[in-house]
């Protein structure tokens, strides 16, 4: 038997905001032991470690800070075991 989990889903919807909240609360309805959370914008979204923004007219992403940070406590983590 093979399972997949997924939990972290990125996606553009085009169908307006009233489906996608009826999307939402359906998928939601499907078992009650599994809610889906829905976080959406019409200017930007941050996912992951990646912002994504609407700017003129064109999907724009940045990478957030956060791996730099992993970089910065690996490297302190060396220097403690040496």
């Amino acid at each position: 038997m093979y399972f997949r989990f997924v939990d972290d889903v990125w996606g553009l919807w085009t169908h307006g905001r009233d489906a996608l909240l009826d999307f939402h609360t359906k998928g939601n309805q499907i078992n009650p032991r599994i809610q889906l959370e829905l976080s959406y914008s019409t200017e930007q979204l941050e996912f992951l470690d990646t912002m994504t923004s609407l700017q003129g007219g064109s999907l724009h992403t940045d990478r957030l800070g956060y791996t730099y940070m992993y970089c910065i406590d690996i490297i302190i983590e060396q220097e403690v075991l040496r």
